[in-house]
């Protein structure tokens, strides 16, 4: 069913939905290197139902669209409710998704312009910067991102996580 129905979905119906569903998030991974720990910027765009079909429908209009790495995720919460997921979260791709649904988004416009910033910024400095500088340079972003969300999420400043560590 989902094949049929992806072709009544438009732009206007994902960034409706994404702003009442969906989500952008930046957070930092860690990787081992040869001098340690080294932190990297690891971002994504996420819309999340319980209704699989509506979710795979949005997988295929982004697919169709031009989305070679949008991903199809299902998991089980706590309370049994499986949730459905579609997520991009390679930087070409959510710069991309991000300028495409700014101008059609109400709620979620300020997270997205702040999301384009940071790819744009992502895409420039990651092949002549250092991850660590660049995670450094995307941690003011980082926070600010943060403090779009309802649900409420850490805003300690990296700086403070990384010398809380060290101790």
């Amino acid at each position: 069913m989902s094949e049929e129905i992806w072709r009544d979905i438009s732009w206007d119906y994902v960034a409706g939905l994404f702003d009442g569903e969906g989500n952008v998030n930046l957070a930092f991974g860690w990787r081992q290197g040869m001098n340690g720990k080294h932190a990297w910027p690891i971002a994504k765009w996420t819309i999340s139902n319980s209704n699989e079909t509506l979710i795979k429908a949005v997988y295929l209009f982004l697919r169709e669209n031009g989305f070679e790495r949008v991903r199809f995720y299902s998991h089980a919460e706590k309370n049994k409710r499986t949730m459905h997921m579609v997520r991009i979260s390679k930087w070409e791709e959510l710069e991309k998704i991000s300028k495409t649904l700014v101008n059609l988004t109400i709620v979620k416009k300020p997270a997205l312009e702040v999301m384009i910033q940071i790819c744009e910024t992502v895409l420039k400095l990651r092949l002549t910067m250092s991850n660590d500088h660049l995670v450094a340079h995307l941690d003011e972003k980082r926070l600010l991102l943060h403090s779009f969300a309802t649900k409420g999420r850490d805003l300690t400043p990296l700086s403070t996580i990384l010398s809380n560590e060290e101790e």
